[in-house]
């Protein structure tokens, strides 16, 4: 079959390889189910694919008849999900689909680490990334901070609700040095003061480079490029969240910090303080629901410079 193309489990390895081919010709068009639907029976098309590369991932986008710049799929990823999720991966990976959102579907530890794989892929050019409320657990997290490492496209990654726990927190902030990314979620994962200390550790390695220009402070090579960090609602206590005051006191990088909805306490809320007296790049910090005493927040609040924000309670 070739036009409309449409394969069948009775295909054998070699059809599947002139199938492959031919979704790299122009023209071609699929029928039936979008790749996002497909069954565990394309597999084997689509390792050949990705060892076509990029041709092959646009040859598939065209076939498919899609546009746009991101994929919106949470909730909506059928068939095989380990199938689907692949085909997705190589699909938003070029052209101009760049964001993908693969929320709530499911996904665990097995489709992790094909996230992992379509890191890996220099022709995958994925740039924002919603893997948020799957079960992704501690080992899917190790699989995909492995591709971060490597990775140089993703610049927006969200695990939030992912069961990650402090290993998994540990096993991203390890990668944060060589990945690229600048924006990261990770509420509600239970990374505890274990979890917040290793980002703590990474966050020194956001440091003013020596020089500093009028338009702006400049990143040191392989620095920590992260500008924006949520780790709300995780079991975060005095030890954790005092650990993030001092890495703030030489960061020079991050703009936004969410530690709302832990348990940071005065103990927590008087080293942020601290840190605010020498931190000139944050921009936004969110405190609410910590039990931060009103006195606390009052001495909190008067370290503030006009342009940071700081919510210790809720309107």
């Amino acid at each position: 079959q070739t036009e409309p193309l449409q394969l069948q489990s009775s295909h054998l390895s070699f059809q599947e390889y002139f199938a492959a081919k031919h979704l790299c010709e122009e023209g071609t068009r699929l029928s039936g189910a979008p790749p996002w639907l497909w069954h565990a029976w394309w597999a084997n098309l689509l390792s050949m694919g990705e060892q076509m590369g990029e041709p092959f991932a646009r040859g598939l986008r065209q076939a498919a008849g899609i546009g746009g710049s991101s994929f919106g799929l949470s909730r909506q990823l059928g068939g095989d999900r380990a199938t689907a999720l692949r085909a997705v991966l190589l699909l938003g990976g070029v052209g101009g689909g760049k964001e993908i959102d693969v929320s709530r579907n499911a996904l665990g530890p097995e489709e992790a680490a094909l996230v992992s794989r379509a890191l890996t892929l220099r022709w995958v050019g994925v740039t924002k990334l919603n893997l948020s409320n799957n079960n992704i657990g501690c080992k899917g997290c190790g699989s995909i901070a492995n591709g971060l490492k490597v990775n140089t496209a993703l610049t927006t990654l969200s695990l939030g609700h992912n069961d990650i726990g402090s290993d998994g927190a540990v096993a991203i902030a390890e990668a944060l040095e060589a990945s690229a990314l600048i924006k990261l979620d990770l509420r509600g994962n239970s990374i505890g003061d274990t979890g917040a200390a290793a980002f703590a550790q990474a966050l020194k390695g956001s440091a003013m480079a020596p020089s500093v220009s009028r338009i702006g402070v400049h990143i040191a090579e392989g620095a920590v490029k992260l500008a924006s960090l949520n780790l709300s609602s995780n079991r975060i206590g005095p030890d954790g969240s005092t650990a993030i005051a001092k890495a703030l006191q030489a960061n020079a990088v991050l703009t936004n910090l969410n530690l709302e909805h832990n348990r940071i306490g005065d103990c927590g809320a008087t080293a942020m303080a601290e840190a605010l007296k020498t931190n000139l790049v944050l921009s936004s910090l969110w405190l609410a629901d910590n039990s931060i005493s009103v006195i606390r927040a009052e001495i909190l609040m008067r370290e503030l410079r006009s342009s940071l924000t700081v919510e210790v309670f809720r309107a």
